[in-house]
């Protein structure tokens, strides 16, 4: 893990001299027909560490996550996700 987070060096992604509260991401997480891309809503990093106590980095997302393919249409989900999982939109 860096001594700093991604996408800007600080723990809020919003930069001072731009006004953003939030950056827009893609989300890789395991979906029912695989591992899909969501869009999210990037807000903050922590420092965090994986199951065998390795440092890394987790950001803040808000994202929209596809309902079960049997029913039940789009749902808004927040949690924390690894840096790894996390991309900006272009």
């Amino acid at each position: 893990m860096g001594r700093q987070p991604p996408y800007g060096g600080h723990t809020n992604p919003a930069t001072p001299d731009d006004g953003r509260r939030a950056l827009h991401v893609w989300v890789r997480r395991p979906g029912y027909n695989g591992e899909e891309q969501l869009p999210g809503l990037l807000l903050m990093w922590r420092p965090g560490r994986t199951r065998s106590g390795a440092s890394r980095w987790e950001g803040w997302v808000v994202f929209a996550a596809t309902g079960h393919p049997e029913g039940g249409g789009p749902v808004l989900r927040q949690e924390w996700i690894e840096a790894a999982a996390i991309s900006l939109r272009q």
